[in-house]
Formats: structure tokens, sequence, C-alpha cells
């Protein structure tokens, strides 16, 4: 392509331009630490990412990778591209860089059958325009002044200790994370080669001056029994990971890290975290919570019957488990489920399932959700089958809805951002 100032070539970025785009990066997002950046580089907690660059005049001007992150749906595993390092030098802006770059990044998605795509910004508008939507995850907020005391109202028995994350708590950490999330849709695969690159960018190179994390773990008789993680975000505290296997870790947790990120500064306590989690329950016990919007998380559905052919296992072993459906005839049960940009037919027969493109003219119930909403269906993120009445579901659909995509606790855990 051509610029005004001459010849732009987008190229795919090899490891020799790996220096000078950690300086596009730190010239782009000067609020954002170089030692986060580094960090990620040095020791790459997804090493098959992808990046793609233009150049001119002989210099890197603008970026965009594509992260290959594989993200747990029961016992299948779905490859999500996330999109991260999206920048531009400002004198190379408006000139559709970006924009050229996102659509190498979007063609590369499907050549590696990559049917989500996940990325966190504060530009929405952008990334709408290419087919993104923000998503409000789970979870909801309280003011400070109620959250300590919430926490004085927490007990703590005698057996339960909490104490700063050691390197040493990490081989248990990492074994209560699998027991956790073992089938929670939208949880990342955490190797430990992640595990260890996550904690020295979560403890030791922050991504914003200034900026307070904490890692906490709990024991009881000498087991960890729970962890959390938590950040500071402006005016407010963010608890961005608690997993436990023991409740009566939960409450401990939470004290500990209100007293421990605590300060002057503080306007809200803000847990993102699935809807099944009970220190969420905590919060909402206080009886002024109040849900959390949009946070510039975003996803886009590349392929969804693409999707739903790679969880077809857990989808059909669902089926096999409910109490029989309605039949339509000798069709068995169906429905069609779509959005913005396409949809699937669905029919469930003798705990089989089949799925197609959708076409005109199937003559089954009819579901059109946003790809917002959709989203949260497919990774089973919402509270209650309540939740589906806002939907406005046809009521022949509605028995197959709840059994192919029942409340999973899904989520994608803060921890991970990239």
């Amino acid at each position: 392509m051509r610029s005004s100032t001459g010849e732009v070539t987008l190229e795919r970025r090899a490891e020799a331009d790996m220096g000078e785009v950690l300086d596009v990066l730190a010239a782009v997002f000067a609020d954002t630490q170089r030692a986060w950046f580094e960090a990620g580089r040095c020791d790459p907690p997804y090493p098959q990412s992808v990046g793609f660059i233009a150049r001119a005049d002989g210099r890197i001007v603008s970026h965009v990778e594509l992260l290959d992150m594989p993200v747990r749906y029961g016992e299948a595993i779905v490859h999500v591209a996330a999109i991260s390092g999206v920048a531009t030098l400002p004198e190379w802006r408006g000139r559709g860089l970006a924009s050229a770059l996102m659509e190498q990044a979007m063609a590369e998605m499907t050549a590696r059958d990559m049917p989500l795509s996940l990325l966190l910004t504060g530009s929405q508008a952008f990334y709408e325009r290419l087919g993104w939507s923000d998503w409000p995850p789970p979870g909801c907020t309280i003011g400070w002044a109620d959250a300590p005391e919430m926490a004085a109202h927490l007990s703590t028995p005698a057996q339960v200790s909490v104490a700063a994350y050691r390197p040493g708590d990490l081989p248990e950490m990492m074994a209560l994370y699998e027991r956790f999330n073992a089938s929670r849709p939208g949880a990342l695969v955490r190797p430990e080669r992640y595990w260890r690159s996550l904690l020295v960018r979560w403890l030791e190179a922050t991504e914003y001056p200034g900026q307070r994390n904490a890692v906490y773990v709990a024991r009881r008789e000498g087991r960890l029994v729970g962890y959390g993680f938590a950040f500071s975000d402006e005016d407010a505290l963010v608890l961005a990971e608690v997993a436990y296997d023991d409740m009566d870790a939960v409450g401990p947790l939470l004290k500990a890290l209100v007293a421990g990120m605590g300060g002057a500064e503080r306007r809200r306590l803000v847990a993102v975290l699935p809807w099944d989690n009970a220190a969420l329950g905590l919060l909402q016990a206080s009886r002024r919570s109040a849900l959390i919007g949009p946070m510039g998380i975003m996803w886009r559905i590349n392929d969804l019957v693409g999707l739903l052919q790679q969880v077809k296992p857990v989808l059909e072993r669902r089926l096999a488990s409910a109490p029989a459906l309605p039949l339509r005839g000798e069709r068995g049960a169906g429905l069609v489920l779509s959005y913005e940009r396409g949809g699937v037919v669905l029919e469930a027969q003798q705990g089989r399932l089949e799925m197609r493109q959708a076409s005109a003219h199937t003559g089954l119930p009819y579901c059109h959700l946003s790809q917002a909403d959709l989203v949260s269906l497919l990774l089973g993120s919402y509270a209650s089958p309540g939740w589906l009445d806002g939907l406005e579901l046809p009521d022949e659909a509605r028995p197959l809805v709840e059994t192919l995509f029942p409340p999973a606790g899904g989520i994608f855990w803060l921890t991970d951002n990239f």
C-alpha cells in the first residue's frame, strides 16, 4: 500500500523486529511501563503468538499481535485469538494501517481455525467497526465505604491462615487452579511456564507506574485451600481472581485483600468473578451491590458453527444427561441460533447433536441474540435461568437452550490480562 509519503509494506513480524516493536509500544502506550512489555517478550506466556507490522521508510510504524490462547470448555479446548499490542505511531495514524493489520490478523484466525477472538481496550469504537462487541463480564461492585464493614463481619476460622504469596506456594496454587477450573468455560489453560511469566508481570513488572497488585493465599492446617488476585485501578480495588476448594478460605482472603490494598483513594470494590463464586456472593450480600457494566472486554465470534463443532462432545454429553426434550416429530428438538453476522441450525435427537450453517425456511424456532449475549450464553456466564427471560426466546426453543448452554460459571479471569 502507499501513503502520501511513500511506500508502506505490511509484513509478518520477525524475531529481529522485537526490539523496534517494543520501542513503538513504549512510545504509544506511554502510561505503561516498558518493563511490563519486556517481561512478556523475554519469556512469552503465549509462545504460539504471531505479529504483523507496517513498515515505512525502513522503520516500523504500526503493529498488531495475535496471541493463541487455549481456553477450556468442559473437556474441550478452544484456541481463542487474543488481539494485543495494537499500536500506531501518532504521525502515521488516520491512514488505515491498524485496520489493514487487523485484517491480516483476522485472516490468520481463519487459517488457524480460531472461532473466537478476545481483546481488552479503551478504544471500543475502532473494534466495533471490525466486528467485536463490548461484553459486560460477570461480577458486581460496592462502594468502598461498605467494604471495610463487609470485611469486619467475615469470620476467620481458627484453622485458616492467610499470607502474601511466596514462590514456594506456586505448585499448590497451580493444582488448585486446575481443580477449580477443570470444566469452567473461558478459563485459560495455564502451564507452569505461563504461571511464572504471569507472576513476574503481576508482582514485579506491573503494567502502570503506581499500580498496586497483590496475591494472597489461604492455608488450612498447612494445605493451600484458596488464593486471590487483586489490583488497584484508579479509585477502585479490583478482585481479579478468587479460587478455593474450602469455603472457609473465602472470607479470610477477602479480609486480607481489603485490608492490604485499602487506601484513602479507594471509592469502589469491584469483583470480576464468575456468578458461582462465593466471594461474589459475599459482596452481593451487602445489599448495596450493583452489577458492573462493560469494562473494555470485547469478544468477536469468528465462526459460530466452527466453535460449536469444536465443543460438540461437551454439548452432546449435556444432552445425554438431561431429561427428555420435547420433540418436533421425527426431527427431534431443534432451533436456529443467530447473531449479527450469521447463525447455526441445531437439531438434537437420541443424544446426538447435528449442526449446520443456518439458511432460510428451516421451520425451526428462531433465536436471535446480540453477539455479547450470545457469548454469555455460550460460556454459561450468567447467574440463573432467569437471565434467559430477557432474551425473549421462543417458548419451544427454551428447553434445548437450557440443556445445551446452562449456567456454567464461565469467565475470562482478569489475571490473564494481556
